[in-house]
């Protein structure tokens, strides 16, 4: 990509040089963990999908969210990094420091209770029959489909899922 390209989207994102110079400094992040999980943009939210956290997610007792392959974490392929794609995309939680003064930001939102029922058929739509992703472990997956979106084990019907 260009440098002219990139200024371009660095202008059209609302990231200031000030706001970029974040982007290297780790000791800015919370370890909240809503990076590592999945979302989706449904209408205008891009909706955090809490039940689809990464498989090499796991959190301290204290809260605290940890990468087990954090050193590695670019070859995973689906780890992404604290950049001007990723703001655009809705990455991070609107609580985020590193998007802290972008004007017009929303990120990732966690929807609860009837907001997340208004959405939830959409959801069912898209994922039903979808394959479980590999950065998400089967359990978290299953969970997922059959809890939290009741889609039945036996679907489609006379074929069982495995």
């Amino acid at each position: 990509m260009s440098k002219i390209v990139k200024s371009i989207l660095e202008y059209a994102t609302g990231v200031t040089p000030e706001i970029k110079a974040r982007f290297g400094d780790e000791s800015v992040c919370q370890r909240c963990g809503v990076c590592c999980h999945a979302a989706i943009k449904i209408k205008e939210d891009m909706v955090l999908l809490r039940d689809l956290p990464c498989k090499y997610l796991s959190y301290k007792e204290n809260g605290e969210a940890v990468c087990g392959v954090y050193q590695v974490r670019e070859m995973t392929g689906w780890c992404h990094k604290i950049s001007v794609e990723s703001i655009r995309k809705e990455l991070f939680p609107p609580s985020c420091p590193y998007i802290q003064g972008i004007a017009g930001y929303k990120g990732k939102v966690e929807l609860k209770g009837e907001k997340f029922e208004e959405v939830k058929p959409i959801l069912v739509k898209i994922f039903k029959g979808f394959p479980q992703p590999d950065y998400v472990r089967k359990s978290d997956w299953d969970r997922f489909i059959h809890v939290t979106l009741d889609i039945p084990y036996d679907w489609p019907p006379g074929k069982k899922m495995s």
